[in-house]
């Protein structure tokens, strides 16, 4: 049988159309090759623009520029992969074996968050003034969640491969039951340590502020004829420093924090959606290879639409580099 998926009481291996298996149902599906033509239309650009901001944050050659890169290479190989699903999205034309297709999808899906676990490495790095690049505590917790993150991204295509349809889909719910959990988990961290930046970044304006306060109280002081102190000099000039560098972060930092809460909040929706449609999703794909059919209907593109979505808000996100 090799890569071919066998359903229980199926009359024909997956994608074949019963009762005598010699069609797939690519050709009966409706809209298939539209949806074909989405997806290396939306991947080809997304990659296209990302390949653009690589090339640019390459030729820049600065300081700081090693998380952006990485971010936005684990982006691009996500829109690429989007791209490379075009070849047959759902294995329905049994070109891509079924489980490649569905492990496609969750590689994708693991690039994406992957990319948010970068994200959120580096920002505990800030929060906490490392000089390292990474730490060994931060790259521990980050391990440990991208391991999590792609032994999930694995197994569960394999584990739909050999167990196509149990009953109660139980294996497809977890599967995004666990998507739901990771994706909430990332950014509820995310978003707590993009506040705690935030309000430091505000501690260093108000200091920054301050600082040039005092100055020029005691600069008025002296011009007036006046003095704090009998025997206390000038204070020092006002610092280079200045807090346009903290509110270009800061700025920066609430921007990031809106983006994801907005991709976020679409995929939470998405992701609890697909879990109340699991058992309707694959009736009609399941007919076909059991009773057979004269037309076939597509899963709702649920994921995506939400990895197209995280691939959009990062070129947003990281637009200026």
């Amino acid at each position: 049988m090799g890569f071919a998926m066998r359903m229980p009481g199926a009359a024909c291996a997956y994608p074949r159309v019963a009762p005598d298996c010699s069609n797939t149902i690519a050709p009966l599906t409706t809209g298939y090759a539209l949806q074909q033509l989405a997806y290396l239309i939306t991947g080809a650009a997304l990659a296209l623009v990302l390949a653009t901001q690589l090339f640019a944050l390459h030729a820049k050659r600065d300081t700081g520029r090693s998380t952006q890169f990485h971010i936005l290479l684990l982006l691009f190989s996500a829109s690429v992969l989007v791209a490379l699903r075009s070849i047959d999205p759902l294995g329905l034309n049994d070109i891509v074996p079924y489980v490649v297709a569905v492990g496609m999808s969750d590689a994708c899906t693991g690039l994406i968050e992957t990319a948010l676990i970068v994200m959120l490495m580096f920002w505990i790095r800030v929060m906490e003034g490392d000089v390292q690049e990474y730490s060994p505590r931060v790259l521990w917790i980050g391990g440990v969640s991208i391991s999590v993150l792609w032994l999930t991204s694995i197994a569960f295509p394999i584990l739909q491969w050999y167990y196509w349809d149990s009953g109660d889909h139980l294996i497809e719910r977890i599967k995004i039951s666990v998507a739901l959990l990771i994706t909430l988990g990332m950014t509820v961290t995310v978003s707590i340590y993009g506040w705690k930046i935030h309000r430091r970044l505000e501690d260093i304006e108000d200091a920054l502020s301050l600082e040039g306060d005092d100055y020029e109280l005691a600069l008025s002081s002296k011009q007036r004829g006046y003095s704090l102190s009998p025997t206390m000099p000038l204070p020092s000039p006002t610092p280079v420093r200045t807090p346009h560098g903290a509110c270009c972060l800061r700025s920066k930092m609430l921007e990031t924090l809106v983006g994801l809460h907005l991709v976020s909040g679409f995929v939470f929706v998405l992701q609890i959606y697909a879990i109340f449609r699991v058992e309707t999703q694959n009736l009609s794909i399941v007919q076909c290879v059991t009773e057979g059919c004269t037309t076939a209907h597509m899963n709702m593109p649920i994921m995506p639409v939400a990895q197209v979505l995280g691939i959009c808000t990062g070129i947003w996100i990281f637009r200026h580099v």
